[in-house]
């Protein structure tokens, strides 16, 4: 047992329990969108659903963390940054409901033309939520290692990684945006707008995941 695990509060025990629930949130983008795209909506609903009770049940994990995190606990990791930690992994589940929402507060046809498309930014930005979930699953390494040497430097190389997946998933809604408005004349405006939102509300996830990736990296060199 190490020094840490022996006289220190291990804060990335809940932060596990944390990410399970937001597991819970994300596992059900894709078959959403699946959903949407044949028309299923009362699907969609139930996937939505899910999502708003994952989310409930991260929120309240969240704030017992944050509760039961005394100023007088030796941490660790600074807890500011463990804070930062906190609050940005709940946000990914914010935007997993926000998608959501988007998705059922109307029944939006998805174009054929588009879907393609949409299939592979939806890919895209959950390969950047996986890699990020490979990442924080070295935590209690990282502990035991102190921060340092190769646990470390493979964390950094996995956080590079999701800033590069996110870098990408920008570039497919840039692409997906152009073929969009090919369509401004033959798609309603009302379906036009929702169906582009659709889009940056994905690229708000992928940035979600980078921005909880960045304060990881800030542990790390800290």
């Amino acid at each position: 047992m190490s020094i840490f695990r022996r006289f220190t509060y291990n804060p990335f025990e809940p932060l596990q329990q944390l990410l399970d629930k937001i597991d819970g949130c994300v596992g059900h983008i894709e078959p959403m969108f699946e959903a949407n795209f044949i028309g299923e909506y009362d699907v969609v609903k139930d996937h939505f659903r899910a999502i708003t009770r994952a989310e409930h049940e991260a929120d309240e994990i969240k704030n017992k963390i944050r509760d039961g995190l005394k100023r007088s606990l030796f941490l660790p990791i600074d807890r500011w940054h463990f804070l930062e930690i906190i609050s940005a992994a709940d946000k990914i589940a914010d935007r997993a409901e926000d998608l959501g929402f988007l998705l059922t507060v109307r029944h939006t046809v998805m174009p054929p033309e588009l879907r393609d498309h949409f299939k592979e930014l939806v890919a895209k930005v959950l390969e950047c939520y996986n890699e990020l979930t490979e990442a924080v699953d070295q935590f209690d390494a990282l502990v035991e290692s102190g921060f340092s040497g190769p646990v470390a430097e493979e964390m950094a190389q996995r956080i590079d990684h999701v800033c590069h997946l996110e870098w990408e998933s920008d570039k497919i809604v840039y692409k997906l945006s152009q073929h969009l408005f090919q369509f401004e004349t033959t798609i309603p405006l009302v379906d036009l707008f929702f169906i582009w939102n659709l889009s940056r509300e994905l690229a708000n996830f992928a940035d979600s995941c980078e921005r909880l990736a960045k304060q990881v990296r800030r542990t790390i060199t800290h």
